[in-house]
């Protein structure tokens, strides 16, 4: 299985990692005692093989589910996974461990389009961070990787610019990184 952009973070008293399993398969979420492992898979099915954290086969929306964020809420208690690319960028809760989805969970795109199956923004690489009473959300778009950059008070609330625009829109979000340029593309 092919496997990038791991996040490694430590939830409760383990070490969870999140990376993708390809970019059309889904997310993993490997987990360890210590942060530089053995890591080893938390969930098994009834026939002992190891069991995604997101699996593109068991959702009913076509993700690109690539560059897992997890995000514990300090307000609400709450953890979450943002993932996506091609499809839009999504937010999902998860289990208190953070190894399993919520059991009430919802797929939320939070940026980029998903028009009539079609594909969005292509932007991906999310991170999300806690800033002086907001949340930034931060991601590039594949065509030219430059960063942009949205906030919030809340993980569930709308993301905004500066000029008021939303991921989801259109428009782009505030310039934090200008685009690549032709000569840093060659290297």
């Amino acid at each position: 299985t092919m496997m990038w952009a791991p996040m490694i973070i430590k939830v409760d008293n383990k070490w969870n990692m999140y990376t993708s399993a390809g970019a059309y398969s889904g997310i993993i979420c490997l987990q360890s005692d210590t942060l530089v492992g053995p890591f080893t898979f938390p969930h098994y099915d009834k026939e002992g093989n190891p069991l995604k954290l997101i699996d593109l086969k068991d959702v009913d929306i076509p993700f690109d589910a690539i560059d897992p964020c997890f995000v514990h809420d300090y307000k609400s208690g709450k953890n979450y996974l943002f993932f996506g690319s091609f499809y839009g960028i999504y937010r999902v809760e998860l289990s208190k461990d953070g190894t399993e989805l919520a059991k009430r969970h919802k797929f939320s795109l939070v940026a980029g389009r998903h028009e009539g199956g079609g594909v969005g923004n292509g932007d991906e690489g999310t991170m999300l961070y806690f800033h002086d009473g907001y949340w930034y959300m931060i991601l590039s778009p594949r065509n030219d990787y430059r960063l942009l950059c949205w906030r919030s008070k809340s993980l569930r609330g709308k993301f905004v610019d500066k000029n008021g625009n939303t991921p989801l829109s259109d428009k782009f979000g505030h310039e934090i990184v200008g685009p690549q340029s032709d000569s840093y593309r060659k290297i």
